[in-house]
């Protein structure tokens, strides 16, 4: 009988979590088109239009304030640390592939998974074709059920040293990878293409950690 309330209490949370990030979603996608009607009238690309300065300081605060309220979200949720943390990586990830979901439906952009786009201001520019933060986002909602279920699994979540270097590692390069133009976005407000390259080696690093950890997670307690 615990064990059922436990479970049931856990498909509860993921399901508020989720929709909380479906909902903020559409707020997000909402700011953003009222953002690309007003400065994109034809359409948002590249190069970007100028922004007044008073508008840029209030963007950023939007950006940031919204990593802080998903984070609030997944505190709330509960749970252990690790667990928290697994509800702020679902969050993150159905919030970010449902921002483009939402856009498309709110004025057809982007128009392929390839489209570019601006991803985040903070704390430089970063850019790169929509594909790729979908796929970020996919590996982090992977990440969050392999936490939440290796702790259900087996009480605890311990990923060892090796699996945390490795994930920070794969995610510095992914970064890497939306931020080395970010100096030619400042300076004219265009971007090169994008180096699909230098993504493949973060998502490969990544997945190399996950793999690894899901076969641990395997193993008798």
């Amino acid at each position: 009988m615990q064990r059922s309330t436990s479970t049931r209490s856990l498909i509860a949370t993921a399901v508020w979590v989720t929709l909380f990030a479906v909902a903020f979603a559409w707020i997000e996608s909402a700011v953003v088109h009222y953002l690309h009607v007003h400065f994109y009238p034809e359409g948002f690309g590249f190069p970007l239009v100028e922004w007044p300065q008073g508008m840029l300081a209030v963007e950023f605060g939007r950006e940031i304030s919204t990593v802080v309220v998903l984070a609030a979200v997944a505190i709330l949720a509960g749970g252990s640390w690790w667990r928290r943390f697994a509800w702020f990586m679902l969050a993150f990830g159905v919030w970010d592939i449902l921002y483009y979901v939402w856009l498309v439906l709110f004025e057809g952009w982007p128009q392929s998974l390839l489209t570019p786009d601006l991803l985040f201001l903070v704390p430089v520019p970063w850019a790169g074709p929509v594909l790729a933060p979908v796929l970020v986002s996919l590996g982090l909602i992977l990440c969050a059920v392999l936490i939440v279920w290796t702790e259900e699994k087996r009480g605890v979540f311990k990923p060892g040293a090796w699996t945390i270097v490795t994930v920070l590692a794969g995610w510095a390069v992914i970064l890497t990878s939306f931020m080395l133009d970010s100096l030619e976005i400042i300076g004219s407000g265009t971007t090169g293409p994008y180096r699909w390259e230098v993504f493949a080696v973060g998502m490969a690093i990544w997945a190399a950690a996950l793999i690894g950890l899901a076969a641990r997670s395997q193993r008798k307690p």
